[in-house]
């Protein structure tokens, strides 16, 4: 399944009711699970943002309905990565073929080619007159 890490940031509202975070939590567990998401994770940070998970869904449209849904409460803010499992990234960089060897490149090369050919007829042509 699809991982999705959220970069989370109280509201003014999550920051003045902080002791009700862990009851926000576990509710926020409950509405995922209502669109199919799992929370795999979930880590208090210090810095930028005040908390991190991580969560797993069947796709984007089940993991933006979920985390929109739990932002509705107004207690967060989020910004929310597609992340690819060390596995997922092998296949995706196994997969890129260098420039010289994608065939897009090979079709544009052509149409270069034959512009060079036609410029030095043309340069010809006018040496002639």
């Amino acid at each position: 399944m699809p991982t999705y890490i959220s970069l989370l940031k109280l509201s003014h509202q999550g920051v003045t009711s902080i002791k009700e975070s862990p009851s926000r939590l576990d509710a926020a567990r409950e509405v995922l699970a209502n669109f199919g998401v799992e929370m795999k994770d979930v880590y208090l940070t210090l810095g930028r943002y005040d908390m991190v998970t991580v969560v797993e869904a069947p796709d984007d449209h089940a993991a933006a309905k979920a985390l929109l849904a739990v932002s509705a409460s107004g207690n967060v803010t989020s910004e929310t990565l597609r992340a690819f499992r060390e596995d997922e990234y092998r296949d995706i960089v196994g997969a890129i073929q260098p420039a010289g060897e994608h065939p897009a490149f090979a079709a544009a090369e052509a149409v270069r080619q034959k512009l060079v050919e036609s410029l030095e007829e043309l340069q010809r042509a006018l040496r002639r007159d």
